[in-house]
């Protein structure tokens, strides 16, 4: 009986020294990490270095076509028109441009005197000048500006227009040309060249360059 109680007791005191020296839970044989694991969370990624270890590549931008520009000048050009008051007692206004009429590389110095009806608000004649070559024109109800076109492509020459609207709605056209230090006037027609004054509806003249 004594025997059996010994044994008893030793086993129970063995069973406390186990329990002493290892938690509950914990595999015998196992060593208890109290350090934390790394993981993702704790170790941030250093987003410099991610990006030089894994560049991201960019799309190429797409570069846009360079548009072709036209040698051929059209049958209608462009060109800034100065019109300011004239300091003649016989003229209203003077309009004057520069361009290259007769293709020969220099500016030739275009310049139109208009005249007004006294009674009325209307352009009844005017003196057009190319370089100091002078032509005049008498007539009715006159577009106070000229334009300046091209006929023909297939010559080196720029023409000089200016239309009227005539006494009853008899549009006309005149066509001046400067050539070999010459102004002469060039050809007349029928109808309206660009917009009527004071309005944004076009004549019936269109010139294409042929």
């Amino acid at each position: 009986m004594k025997k059996s109680l010994s044994t008893l007791i030793l086993i129970a005191v063995f069973i406390a020294l186990i329990i002493g020296c290892s938690k509950l839970g914990v595999p015998l044989g196992t060593v208890e990490n109290d350090v934390p694991e790394e993981t993702a969370m704790n170790n941030p990624v250093d987003d410099e270095k991610s990006a030089e270890e894994n560049p991201v590549e960019e799309e190429p931008i797409a570069e846009e076509p360079e548009m072709e520009l036209s040698s051929d000048e059209g049958p209608y050009l462009d060109i800034p028109l100065n019109v300011t008051p004239s300091d003649e007692e016989d003229f209203d206004k003077v309009i004057t441009a520069e361009i290259d009429l007769d293709g020969d590389g220099s500016l030739d110095q275009i310049m139109l005197k208009t005249v007004k009806n006294p009674y009325y608000d209307e352009v009844l004649f005017y003196k057009l000048l190319v370089n100091g070559e002078e032509i005049t024109y008498e007539g009715s109800m006159i577009d106070p500006l000229f334009h300046v076109v091209n006929i023909s492509k297939s010559d080196p020459y720029l023409e000089i227009a200016v239309s009227e609207e005539g006494p009853s709605s008899d549009f006309l056209t005149v066509f001046y040309r400067y050539k070999n230090g010459e102004l002469t006037k060039l050809a007349e027609i029928q109808g309206f060249l660009g917009t009527y004054p004071g309005s944004d509806t076009a004549g019936d003249v269109k010139l294409d360059g042929n």
